[in-house]
């Protein structure tokens, strides 16, 4: 086979193994994104996080599959299967590209997109059973209160003077909690308010900007850790149509 041939088949063997584990932490990764930042699916109007955690996914499952056909490629002598693994592989680096170039380009254009979303469904936090669970799970975790301003935020939404439970840090403030008062008869019994007087133990931070920081450092993370791998299954291209035309070349099998 020649030393470039012997080269070419360990870098191949190398590059196969890191799509396994690239595959099984992309699909990690997409899975915790999903059900960590979930409550933002009815948080926020645009949920570009789950879109790309969506298609971190399915690359990575793609990155498992082609991991098992190029060694089988290599194992059986098949050049075909090589090859495909070589085509499949290069047309997957241009869609990982292009993740990665949009992780970065979207990230821009979080902000707006994150206070718009959370303006939209706030609007729907006395009313909507879905919408008060996840703006209350996202500001118990986050430890924020409303949307930019902190508290100060629900007047426009519930009646002045009030914020949710959820805003509260400790049991002196979410000791004083009552049903959120409202003019609005669809008030559901789940919106349990808190009076603003002195503010007691609340998270005064809004939201959208502890949302904005989490999301670009995931994107960031995303998008360069997508680059570097970039690097490594490109070589995994070049070494399969190697050891590909190597086999054409020389009429034989590998062993």
């Amino acid at each position: 086979m020649g030393c470039c041939s012997a080269l070419a088949r360990l870098v191949f063997f190398l590059v196969t193994f890191s799509l396994w584990v690239m595959g099984i932490v992309g699909v990690s990764f997409g899975v915790y994104f999903i059900f960590r930042y979930d409550f933002l699916q009815d948080t926020a109007d645009n949920y570009t996080l789950s879109a790309v955690s969506k298609a971190v996914i399915a690359l990575a499952v793609v990155l498992l599959v082609l991991g098992f056909l190029g060694c089988c490629g290599v194992w059986c002598g098949n050049k075909c299967l090589l090859y495909l693994f070589g085509t499949v592989l290069t047309f997957l680096l241009i869609g990982e590209f292009a993740l990665s170039i949009y992780c970065l380009m979207e990230k821009q254009n979080i902000h707006d997109e994150v206070i718009s979303g959370l303006h939209k469904t706030a609007e729907d936090y006395l009313t909507d059973k879905s919408t008060i669970k996840a703006w209350d799970e996202m500001q118990k975790r986050l430890e924020c209160c409303g949307i930019e301003n902190g508290p100060g935020d629900w007047a426009e939404y519930i009646s002045p003077g009030f914020f949710p439970i959820s805003c509260c840090a400790g049991t002196a403030c979410s000791s004083q909690d009552v049903a959120c008062p409202s003019e609005n008869e669809a008030v559901v019994e789940e919106a349990r308010c808190v009076p603003v007087t002195g503010l007691p133990d609340s998270f005064t931070e809004g939201c959208a900007a502890k949302i904005n920081q989490s999301l670009k450092d995931n994107f960031t993370v995303l998008a360069v850790t997508g680059i570097c791998f970039a690097f490594l299954q490109l070589l995994g291209v070049m070494a399969a149509y190697h050891l590909g035309y190597s086999m054409a070349a020389k009429g034989e099998e590998l062993a």
